[in-house]
Formats: C-alpha cells, structure tokens, sequence
C-alpha cells in the first residue's frame, strides 16, 4: 500500500522530509538553473543546520546509447527527426525538454511513475510509434533499465536509444568534494583505531 508522506525532499513516497536537512552536512540542489537565486534556500538550510555543504547542480543532456550498444553518439541525430520519448518518471518535463532542445520533432509517451513495462506498454509503444511515424525512440536511462528484456524481443521497433545525463556543477563542487574527503578519512581513522 502507498502512504503519502507530505512535502518531501525530493518529491516521492519515502524520501527525506524536509526537517531532515537539520542533520545534513552535504544538501544537493538539483535541477539547479544558473539564472535561479537559491540564496534564500541557502540561508534557510544555514539556519536550520550547522552550516551544511551547499552544492547546485543540473542535469545535461551527455548524448545517446542505441540499445543494446555501449559507445556514446552525439544528439544531433536528434536535430529535425521524428522521436517519441517513452518514460515512466515522476515529471518527465525535463527530459522532454531536453529532447526538444536537441532538435527533435516529439511525440510523448509518458506512463505513469515507476509503470511496469509488460506486453501492453510494449504494444502502447509500438501503436504510437507507428501513428507518429517515430523514427527513433528515446528513453531514460532508468526505463531501459526496465524496459530492456522487452525491447529485445521486439523486432517491428524504430531504434531505441537511451539519453544520456550527466551532471554539471553550477556552485559548490570543490566544497562538496573536500567534504566527502574529510568524511571519509575521519570514518577511515575511526575503523582503523
């Protein structure tokens, strides 16, 4: 049975709630934008906690993975071409967007959180693949993970490739990083005693 849990951080069931931030050392806000002020979200998390490690990051698209292949390619064949994007995510908007950014004609197929991919979601996919003329198919790296026994067995499929994320510090990387260092040689020295 599902519960709800309130304003959580981040969004979802079972995730910290946002009391837990006093006992923080490291907060990561993500989906950070490099034009968004975060300083009263920064003074707040400074005042509820014995000043925390503050790192912003953001998602950036890091390129495509055919399935089934490892070697990365370039977005660019994204760049005027027919792409449904099939995910289950909780807000899939972002990884639309980043889709779109790359150029691609989009067709959305956005299932519901965490959606099993069984036979149905598999003919859902090949349905609306063929009334948007999809050439490829993009999903997220979590899908494939999910999705994978399923898009081996089917052969009627465009390509489906996985966009690739990567994260990019927007402020906070060295401090986030000298702060796991000292974590970990402290727990290091204390195991060792």
């Amino acid at each position: 049975a599902r519960r709800k849990l309130g304003n959580v951080i981040p969004f979802g069931s079972y995730r910290e709630p946002p009391v837990a931030a006093r006992d923080a050392d490291i907060i990561v806000l993500t989906n950070a934008d490099s034009s968004h002020d975060d300083s009263v979200l920064t003074s707040h998390f400074n005042k509820i906690s014995d000043h925390p490690t503050i790192t912003r990051v953001r998602s950036v698209p890091d390129g495509l993975t055919l399935f089934g292949q490892v070697a990365p390619q370039k977005l660019e064949q994204l760049k005027g071409r027919e792409v449904l994007a099939v995910s289950s995510i909780a807000n899939p908007s972002r990884f639309h967007e980043l889709l779109q950014q790359a150029g691609a004609k989009l067709t959305v197929l956005a299932l519901r959180d965490h959606s099993d991919y069984d036979t149905s979601v598999f003919e859902m996919i090949r349905v609306k693949g063929a009334e948007s003329n999809a050439e490829l198919i993009v999903t997220t790296e979590k899908d494939i993970v999910k999705a994978q026994q399923g898009y081996e067995h089917l052969r009627d499929f465009p390509p489906v490739y996985t966009l690739r994320i990567a994260i990019e510090f927007l402020s906070g990387k060295e401090g986030l990083f000298k702060r796991i260092d000292a974590t970990v040689l402290n727990t290091t020295a204390a195991t060792t005693r």
